[in-house]
């Protein structure tokens, strides 16, 4: 849980808490602008998503 209380994913590397700051329509569409209000991290290595497949990220 965050802060606030909302759950977050057990083994994510960061996580953010937001606030609705504002809601918009687009057509058939509801957009949500988030305030963040929490950002937790934990350690572990980085992904990335790139060309539809996961890669991991290695110092230099």
């Amino acid at each position: 849980e965050d802060a606030a209380g909302l759950p977050v994913l057990a083994d994510a590397r960061v996580a953010f808490s937001c606030e609705v700051a504002e809601s918009l329509t687009a057509g058939t569409h509801q957009i949500f602008i988030g305030q963040i209000t929490d950002i937790s991290e934990a350690e572990g290595a980085a992904l990335l998503y790139e060309q539809s497949r996961f890669h991991r990220l290695a110092p230099l």
